[in-house]
């Protein structure tokens, strides 16, 4: 449920973050817990976002306001399936946009294309006892 003191401030955030004047990060980069994404960190609060799914493959969002301590101060959440859970996967998306440099990813890429440049690295296989892309360890890639 998104309280009503937060649904205009989920609006502006979200209008702000899809304008790119909301400078969110990936949350574990401020040292927050697993059950939060992206973030954004202020003076004196923070505001993180997650996806959390349960064992029933139940996916629920969560849209917190941390104060200086790291105490959720104000909340909103919803689950998948409700207007809320749209409202703020709405404001999700453009999170995880602007943490992962999606936009810049994207230019940079239909530049290479236009270009009609070589892509990839030229980086030889790794040897066998390394790991590859889509094995469990993705630790080991070579970037």
């Amino acid at each position: 449920m998104i309280p009503s003191d937060m649904q205009t401030i989920v609006d502006q955030l979200l209008k702000r973050s899809l304008d790119g004047t909301v400078n969110w990060v990936e949350a574990k980069r401020l040292g927050l817990p697993s059950r939060y994404d992206f973030a954004v960190k202020l003076p004196n609060y923070i505001i993180a976002i997650g996806l959390n799914t349960d064992n029933d493959m139940n996916s629920n969002l969560c849209l917190d306001l941390l104060n200086e301590s790291g105490r959720t101060a104000v909340s909103a959440d919803a689950a998948d399936g409700t207007e809320e859970f749209e409202i703020i996967n709405n404001l999700y998306e453009a999170a995880r946009r602007s943490a992962l440099k999606a936009d810049e990813i994207l230019s940079d890429l239909r530049a290479r294309l236009e270009r009609d440049e070589s892509l990839g690295s030229s980086l030889p296989p790794p040897p066998p006892s390394e790991g590859r892309p889509g094995d469990a360890d993705s630790s080991k890639w070579p970037f």
